[in-house]
């Protein structure tokens, strides 16, 4: 009986405790789904069945999982059903609003991009980051993206001067130079007389811009946030992995071999912020910089309230803005590339335009960039077809009424960019194909209704690195066009995923080929003045290797050009280059055979080869010998031998002379 008591006395001491979170785990995971439906299927709106604790998430995985195995059509832009096959399907199912659960997190899935715009501009009070995982702030950090109110208004009133027109200036330098060193590294890769590469480019921009975050934010290199770069790697794993599984509130806490690698992770991360914080505040007692983290100490060091970090915030802002530009620029660069190799009349048309504006061998600068008008329509249709974003989360903070919808107070809403920016009523019947000249006239006017492109989101909350991103992918897209021709390589398989970015799912394989230079001189035709084209195309490839080692395919025979001395001096150079493609013709030691390949008769056309080291009366290549070559040369300056130019006797062991 005693032991009767106790029970019973223990039961109705915990009783008051106890029947509070019974009723709380049944009104989070019983009666709000259940009321919540109910109210949404008031206004016409469904979706699918809630599922105890898990909600709609087993569902999802299942889908996605499937999903993986679809190989698309490379040509194919229709990626929505491959890379979120459950929005596809239930949009099929219960129309372009529906809600589902993720557990038992009620979301509502919005198609409207009025509605959609409303909702970003925070003018109806929805928070920007929901009541959410922790593994969203380990990976991305508390910056400024998942920041409210004040604290919001605060870090983005110290953070704009970082992203003044100014400061991008600047900052292009080091992205040339940083631009500069991976293309060096594509040149040392190469093998020999190598005329095709295949690259993982994907793997490349992904370093790339790891690279130009590092130099132009914080002023070190990749090499000294490696350890960074790579504990954010894992990182993105782990959030990938949480997902489509239920989180419990309190479990973050608990040393799971989850969690326990989870912090591991972090503290590697955070040490590596520090240590570069560390060394700029050695290097600069007074002054810090003029960029993003000298910015950001000065705010640390401020006694001006208004302007003033922590120094907790400032290494949140730091891996806040490490991952979030690194993911979306190399994304960009990516599917950008993707698109160009597909559609090789586009990729000439912008290597035209980067010669006419920056030049061929001119490293480029900001103000360059803003003359690249077709560029910028590319990177905008790469943004609407494969956008680095697919969509905007946001949260109903009360109950809201918007439009014709009443939505509950907990309630995350979707805003789709990819099923936004590839909506036929919207883009018009075209929405899922390549169509650059869409933005020819601006942004505003590129669909049926105003802005409807929204890769970096909209309002007061718009992305505050959108300049930097552009200027970068200018950067490396001009470079890497003035240098090289990109296609697709056979091994690509079109897999898009949405894998915290929009990724491709097994790389992006492309063959990379050094631009030949006798495609510049079939360029140049069109271009030519046909009282002097000798002279035009002179002017053309001025300054430019093409000139030098091209010069002698492009000559007609009996032309009176007289040859100027600095002339002179680029065929002294010409015999002494050899060729780098191999297609093309090989300048070669004497004693030897030089073959004339028929491709270059097909790429130049009758104009500029005619009689360039053809037989008489043939009308087909042939093999000379280096003297023979010699003096079909001097024939096709027309100069007379012993006159103008003359073959050096000591020709026979070397190159021929001019006088």
């Amino acid at each position: 009986m005693e032991l009767l008591s106790t029970i019973n006395l223990l039961a109705l001491v915990l009783l008051p405790f106890v029947v509070p979170k019974i009723w709380k785990a049944c009104w989070i995971f019983l009666l709000r789904p259940w009321m919540i439906t109910r109210r949404f299927k008031k206004q016409g709106i469904s979706g699918p069945k809630y599922r105890f604790v898990y909600g709609n998430l087993k569902e999802i995985k299942k889908m996605k999982k499937e999903a993986k195995d679809w190989v698309l059509d490379p040509n194919s832009n229709d990626i929505f059903p491959r890379v979120v096959p459950h929005y596809h399907n239930w949009l099929s199912q219960y129309g372009e609003t529906f809600i589902y659960w993720n557990g038992t997190k009620p979301t509502l899935f919005i198609s409207d991009p009025e509605l959609g715009k409303q909702i970003l501009s925070r003018k109806l009070g929805f928070a920007v980051i929901a009541k959410t995982r922790p593994e969203v702030f380990i990976l991305f950090g508390k910056g400024l993206p998942f920041i409210e109110g004040d604290d919001w208004a605060r870090h983005r009133r110290i953070l704009n001067p970082a992203f003044s027109m100014d400061r991008l200036k600047v900052m292009t330098k080091r992205m040339v130079d940083c631009t500069l060193r991976m293309l060096e590294e594509w040149r040392q890769q190469r093998s020999g007389e190598e005329v095709m590469m295949r690259m993982e480019i994907n793997k490349d921009f992904h370093r790339l811009i790891s690279d130009i975050i590092a130099a132009t934010a914080f002023g070190s290199s990749y090499e000294e946030g490696i350890e960074l770069f790579k504990s954010q790697t894992e990182l993105e794993e782990y959030f990938v992995t949480s997902l489509t599984s239920v989180f419990i509130p309190g479990t973050q806490y608990l040393p799971t071999p989850t969690n326990l690698q989870l912090w591991k992770l972090d503290k590697k991360v955070k040490d590596s912020i520090k240590r570069i914080i560390d060394a700029r505040l050695k290097s600069n007692s007074n002054n810090y910089g003029d960029d993003l983290l000298g910015i950001m100490l000065k705010a640390a060091t401020s006694k001006e309230s208004e302007k003033t970090m922590s120094m907790d915030e400032v290494i949140e802002e730091c891996k806040t803005f490490y991952i979030s530009g690194q993911g979306s620029s190399s994304i960009l660069l990516t599917w950008t590339t993707l698109l160009l190799s597909l559609h090789q009349d586009w990729q000439e048309k912008l290597r035209e335009e980067v010669f006419n504006e920056c030049g061929k061998d001119t490293v480029p600068d900001s103000d360059t960039f803003s003359k690249l008008k077709l560029m910028n329509m590319v990177l905008m249709e790469s943004l609407r077809l494969y956008g680095p974003v697919i969509k905007m989360v946001r949260e109903a903070t009360k109950d809201m009424k918007i439009g014709h919808l009443d939505i509950p107070k907990g309630t995350s809403i979707i805003v789709p960019f990819l099923k936004m920016h590839s909506d036929k009523a919207i883009w018009g019947e075209d929405a899922k194909q390549f169509n650059p000249l869409r933005f020819e006239n601006g942004v505003s006017q590129a669909a049926n209704q105003p802005n409807a492109l929204l890769p970096f989101s909209v309002g007061p909350r718009t992305c505050i690195a959108q300049n930097f991103a552009m200027m970068e992918a200018k950067t490396v897209l001009t470079m890497i066009l003035q240098r090289f021709r990109i296609s697709l390589s056979p091994e690509y398989k079109h897999t898009p995923v949405d894998y915290f970015n929009l990724h491709p799912q097994y790389g992006l394989p492309i063959l990379e080929k050094k631009k030949k230079v006798h495609d510049l001189i079939k360029r140049a035709s069109s271009r030519l003045d046909p009282l002097s084209p000798f002279d035009s195309f002179r002017r053309y490839t001025k300054n430019d290797e093409s000139f030098l080692l091209h010069l002698s395919v492009y000559l007609e025979p009996g032309r009176g050009d007289r040859l100027s001395s600095s002339l002179k001096q680029h065929i002294r150079k010409l015999l002494k280059v050899p060729i780098l493609d191999s297609s093309s013709i090989k300048w070669v030691q004497p004693n030897t055979l030089v073959r004339f390949r028929g491709m270059i008769q097909d790429m130049l056309g009758n104009e500029f080869y005619a009689g360039a080291y053809k037989v008489p009366g043939q009308n087909q290549w042939t093999e000379c010998s280096s003297m023979e070559l010699k003096n079909r040369f001097l024939d096709l300056t027309g100069q007379k031998q012993g006159e103008t130019c003359r073959v050096d006797e000591a020709g026979l062991n070397g190159s021929p002379s001019l006088s």
